[in-house]
């Protein structure tokens, strides 16, 4: 199950938990934890979601689809606004999770491993999509991954608080 806080501004959605659930359904919850109804996904439901994140100044919430090898970015009426399958050359088989930093205005997408072909495991985009750059390679040593499984944007530099993270 993976959960994320939801704050649309112009949207249906407004301080709701969604949650995405196998076999790639996502729910909305309030606050306390009750059922709201299921989110509307107008392409059918999610291949393995892992990773939720939203942009709430523009109502999107990207569902990153492992099995898919895709990121989707969804209207709060169920509509794809565009997916993302690569970064550059790199597809963007089995990404496992997302990050949004509302600062650079970056979309941040973590992928699980090398063994699916990328050399670089997180990719940054425009909330609109475009790709930028990606970083940390792949690899044993330091500053490299060999397995992703999480990422956060935005918390400040190097691990250090700041106002605007929780």
């Amino acid at each position: 199950v993976i959960a994320v806080l939801v704050v649309f501004e112009n949207a249906v959605a407004i301080d709701q938990l969604l949650v995405a659930t196998q076999p790639g359904r996502v729910y909305a919850l309030d606050i306390q934890g009750r059922l709201l109804g299921e989110f509307p996904l107008a392409q059918g439901r999610a291949a393995w979601p892992s990773a939720l994140a939203c942009d709430s100044v523009r109502g999107l919430l990207y569902l990153a689809e492992r099995d898919a090898g895709r990121v989707r970015a969804v209207w709060s009426d169920g509509t794809t606004a565009f997916a993302l399958t690569a970064a550059g050359t790199d597809l963007l088989e089995a990404p496992v999770d997302l990050a949004v930093d509302p600062a650079s205005r970056r979309l941040w997408v973590l992928l699980e491993s090398y063994q699916n072909g990328s050399a670089m495991q997180v990719h940054g985009f425009t909330l609109d999509g475009t790709y930028v750059n990606s970083l940390a390679p792949f690899g044993a040593t330091q500053g490299r991954l060999t397995r992703g499984a999480g990422l956060a944007a935005g918390c400040g530099e190097h691990g250090q608080r700041r106002r605007s993270c929780p």
